[in-house]
């Protein structure tokens, strides 16, 4: 894995948001063929959105996974959500499940909320509402809007007692920093 000179990223991400995105796709695609993980990421999400490169989920989930892979934490995250949503990758609940729990352990709050989702609903792991009200504490005190609707709206649905089992749970996360103030995943570069 090796990291490019900064003015050749420089370059493709000038590029991509001067809005030549061929020629932003052409400076990824060398990068990432050289195990760059952000030109990966930038890679997969121009497959992803269709924006430079051809929209092709499959391809998208092939450079995202080769990022997520070296641990690169938004393409963990995304590429948990493409395997709960079976976009390029066959629909697996337990392999999304795995991938947001890596990345939302990396602080990523998008994957935060999702893998609280998938708790509160019991898909690809055991539902549990302890869990799912943590994660969606965790993203709510980064002042993720939708983690702090499904908190209150679980709440309802819990006792007194879990809630505060939950709540520790979530103190023990933020200790581990679980929360590194990210912005609330733009999805971009």
């Amino acid at each position: 894995m090796s990291l490019p000179e900064n003015t050749e990223l420089g370059d493709a991400m000038e590029a991509y948001l001067a809005g030549d995105t061929a020629a932003a796709f052409d400076k990824f695609i060398r990068l990432a063929e050289q195990e760059n993980l952000i030109a990966q990421y930038c890679v997969a999400w121009m497959y992803y959105t269709g924006k430079g490169a051809e929209h092709n989920f499959e391809k998208a989930a092939e450079w995202f996974h080769r990022a997520a892979g070296y641990g690169h934490d938004f393409s963990q995250s995304m590429l948990g959500e493409m395997y709960g949503e079976g976009k390029g990758v066959a629909k697996d609940y337990a392999e999304s499940a795995k991938w947001l729990r890596i990345a939302a352990e990396k602080g990523i709050v998008v994957a935060q909320y999702n893998l609280g989702i998938m708790y509160e609903n019991g898909s690809g792991v055991r539902k549990n509402k302890c869990r799912a009200y943590m994660l969606y504490s965790i993203a709510a005190a980064q002042d993720f809007k939708k983690g702090q609707k499904l908190r209150k709206k679980l709440a309802a649905d819990m006792t007194p007692t879990q809630i505060k089992v939950a709540e520790q749970m979530a103190e023990k996360c933020r200790e581990r920093n679980y929360m590194r103030n990210h912005m609330h995943y733009s999805r971009r570069f």
